[in-house]
């Protein structure tokens, strides 16, 4: 009798499959609707009308959001930002390589010089 793996060689429970799948993926939403439902409550419905916590309400959040990333802005200052980490690491990989390998060369890092010449480690 074929028996059906499920995780790590352990035997599925019977019922999980394709209903299974779904029902998770439904509680998975009803988990991040219930999330926006929290975060519109705590800053658009109990805030007093001129709150600092409107500010931050999905109402505003959300179109900004969309404004964001639809635009250039966010994408310019990315790119901007992957050359400042590229620029850095290729500065890292220049200097230390080189300087890796030549400490790596040099009879002065060799513990064994050292215990050659009588001292301590």
């Amino acid at each position: 009798m074929k028996q059906n793996l499920h995780r790590a060689g352990h035997a599925a429970p019977r019922g999980v499959g394709v209903a299974g799948h779904l029902g998770r993926a439904t509680l998975g939403l009803v988990g991040l609707a219930l999330l926006l439902l929290i975060w519109w409550v705590l800053t658009e419905v109990l805030p007093p009308e001129r709150s600092f916590a409107r500010r931050f309400s999905p109402a505003q959040a959300l179109p900004t959001f969309w404004q964001l990333i639809t635009g250039s802005a966010l994408w310019d200052h990315t790119g901007q930002s992957m050359r400042c980490v590229l620029v850095g690491l290729s500065a890292a990989l220049a200097i230390g390589i080189p300087l890796g390998l030549l400490v790596g060369a040099s009879r002065l890092a060799d513990p064994s010089e050292h215990s050659r010449r009588g001292e301590s480690t």
